[in-house]
């Protein structure tokens, strides 16, 4: 079961270059939190499919911005993405929003 991510404050940001996108995770923790991160990607274009999946262990300072989870996704004209993040902490799991995303 997903929590919601306020305890583990987190999201997903993605930024567009010349039909690329390059996508991390982001932490900002409110206190000193460690865990697990798992991402996965699929994308499905005119040149086929990709399926990326990630993972990894973090440890995040209070009020500093940890970079979770790099991936770049080449997006030619007619392809899609999707991508998920999920935090595991405290014997908790976290569902990071793409950043802008509301609930």
């Amino acid at each position: 079961m997903f929590e919601p991510s306020p305890a583990v404050p987190c999201h997903r940001a993605e930024k567009h270059t010349n039909g690329v996108v390059h996508l991390h995770g982001v932490v900002v923790a409110t206190r000193h939190v460690a865990g697990q991160f798992r991402r996965h990607v699929i994308k499905t274009g005119p040149g086929g499919t990709a399926n990326l999946n990630q993972a990894g262990t973090f440890s995040a300072s209070p009020n500093r911005d940890l970079t979770l989870g790099q991936i770049t996704v080449s997006v030619e004209p007619g392809a899609q993405f999707t991508a998920s993040l999920v935090l595991e902490a405290g014997g908790r799991s976290y569902k990071c929003r793409a950043q802008g995303e509301r609930t």
